[in-house]
């Protein structure tokens, strides 16, 4: 069995607002093995973006962790200093960001960022550290890379610009990657583009890539498994072909029937009704609840039980709970 790379424990991200706190993620547990390509999938403000920046301890103020564990090869990311994380960022974990425009520093040039980057970490001398950087940027598809390397952010398209974030996560050779919506700010012929590069970065160098994303269409095409978020909180998680062709959450379900079908070309797309709560800490019982077609009584009164259903596949929902 490949070994335990990451894993998360009762997560819980805490954001301090005038009205009190707010839990962005409450209680998320999952684990990923070296040399996975993990998805996170949910709707807008579901939680999976903290939750990638929590892995290293990004959580942007007035946000903070304030329970869980992140373990990161065994050793609690949670507990860790600044000075600590700061030997783990880049060097063993990279992200590679959503929109790479304002991800880049607009004042330096690609090649001295990543230049940066690799001096930080002591990936050698000036002249070997060029030498690696401009033989990352063709690998990565950038043909003229002498030239992107002396290129200041803006003289790039977008779809050069994520090839350059995507050399700067790698140029330290972390073994872990998290991807923030990568394509989600590039036209629909770069994203593929984009996705096929981190398939066979996957591949090719054996690196863990956690693929953050509201498309379960892209899910479907690059990741073993995946979890899907709502509200702060894993509903369902399990391998690809188990959330695909077992679905059990109706969360999930929904979102799989709003997925455009080209043989329903005439048929209208499907909805989940209703809205996200603007406060879901009142909300008590199943998250999903007021949006739910299958909603119970019961569901609007307690915390949906935890219920597997294979050894990787498990789902949140009283729909599942065989005892009553």
């Amino acid at each position: 069995m490949a070994e335990t790379l990451l894993k998360v424990n009762d997560l819980q991200v805490a954001f301090s607002t005038p009205r009190g706190e707010f839990r962005a993620v409450s209680g998320v547990n999952f684990s990923i093995q070296t040399g996975q390509f993990y998805g996170i999938v949910g709707e807008s403000g579901c939680g999976k973006t903290i939750t990638g920046r929590a892995i290293l301890k990004l959580v942007p103020p007035p946000g903070r962790i304030v329970g869980g564990q992140i373990l990161y090869h065994n050793n609690d990311v949670v507990q860790m200093s600044e000075s600590e994380m700061r030997q783990i960022r880049g060097r063993c974990i990279s992200m590679v960001f959503q929109d790479p425009a304002a991800a880049l520093n607009p004042l330096f040039t690609i090649g001295q960022q990543i230049s940066a980057v690799m001096k930080r970490h002591k990936m050698g001398s000036n002249d070997t550290i060029h030498e690696n950087a401009i033989h990352l940027l063709n690998d990565l598809g950038l043909s003229d890379a002498e030239l992107v390397y002396d290129s200041y952010p803006h003289r790039l398209s977008g779809g050069m610009q994520q090839r350059a974030m995507i050399a700067m996560a790698l140029c330290a050779k972390p073994d872990l990657i998290i991807a923030d919506e990568p394509t989600s700010a590039l036209d629909v012929t770069i994203q593929n583009q984009i996705l096929e590069l981190l398939v066979q970065t996957q591949r090719e160098r054996g690196v863990t890539i956690i693929l953050i994303t509201h498309d379960l269409g892209v899910v479907a095409e690059t990741c073993d498994e995946v979890a899907v978020f709502y509200l702060g909180r894993i509903v369902e998680k399990g391998t690809i072909g188990e959330i695909f062709h077992y679905t059990s959450h109706p969360y999930t379900k929904g979102l799989l029937a709003a997925l455009p079908n080209p043989k329903k070309l005439q048929q209208e797309l499907s909805v989940i009704p209703g809205m996200i709560p603007s406060n879901p800490d009142a909300l008590r019982g199943c998250p999903f609840e007021p949006r739910c077609f299958a909603r119970m009584t019961k569901c609007g009164l307690i915390d949906p039980p935890t219920v597997r259903l294979s050894t990787s596949h498990q789902v949140n929902c009283h729909l599942f709970n065989r005892v009553d």
